[in-house]
């Protein structure tokens, strides 16, 4: 596609003010990120979450799920066996020493920019996306399972 009618197609689709032009970094052969530039400076738009193939933002979405049941599982467990019924001896120590609710909502909430992180190299580089589907597989089957087991 001609840059010219590809920029008259996004500027359609997207409308700019005068003076944006849309840029794309590329990155190994692939189109890492799209930013707006303007007036030299260059501003970071939503078109970033364009540039990930639909196949790595569901795992991404799998995996924010993902760690959103692993927390809920965890309190729930937790709060009904004690402390030493969490397999994870940091995640326990944190636990111990800021209270469980706190420890597993920072912990989570720590982990969506990072998954975030993930999905955007996913499809730049090859084994992050393989690195994806194992860590997804593992919250299933090493704490997801567990959890709903034990707390049936």
């Amino acid at each position: 596609m001609d840059a010219l009618v590809g920029f008259k197609l996004l500027n359609l689709l997207f409308p700019f003010e005068e003076g944006q032009k849309v840029v794309r970094i590329l990155v190994k052969g692939k189109f890492l990120e799209s930013v707006i530039a303007w007036e030299g400076s260059l501003k970071r738009g939503h078109y970033i979450l364009q540039s990930i193939e639909p196949q790595t933002r569901l795992l991404g979405i799998l995996l924010c799920w993902l760690q959103l049941f692993d927390g809920v599982f965890t309190a729930v467990g937790v709060s009904r066996f004690g402390l030493a019924i969490e397999g994870n001896p940091l995640l326990r120590s944190v636990m111990e020493s800021y209270g469980p609710i706190q420890a597993l909502f920072w912990i989570k909430l720590a982990s969506l920019p990072a998954i975030f992180f993930l999905c955007l190299f996913a499809d730049s580089i090859s084994w992050v996306k393989t690195g994806m589907v194992f860590v997804s597989g593992l919250y299933l089957f090493l704490a997801i399972l567990p959890w709903a087991y034990a707390l049936s």
